[in-house]
């Protein structure tokens, strides 16, 4: 929990930090004790496997969608992303 509820004076004397540095600390203090939990070669092997095959179906994905757009029309739409999507301009 991130809440300060110490006084004023408290809160200086330990350094005035902000939500946002007390955050940036409690989330490398967490990370800093992390322990991988033990697993069997099988489990970590099928993990590697369920990773990899994630990454090659969002690479053909992404592939998919660069062909669609390599083929939409151009004219006045914008080339912004909208909601992920790219959108050919002129």
């Amino acid at each position: 929990m991130m809440e300060e509820r110490q006084n004023f004076d408290t809160w200086t004397a330990k350094g005035s930090l902000s939500m946002t540095q007390r955050a940036n600390a409690k989330y490398k203090e967490i990370l800093a004790g992390f322990q991988a939990p033990d697993m069997g070669p099988g489990i970590q092997k099928d993990l590697d496997r369920s990773w990899k095959k994630s990454a090659e179906d969002n690479g053909q994905q992404r592939m998919k969608l660069l062909r669609n757009f390599e083929k939409m029309p151009t004219g006045s739409i914008s080339n912004r992303p909208i909601c992920g999507t790219l959108v050919r301009k002129s």
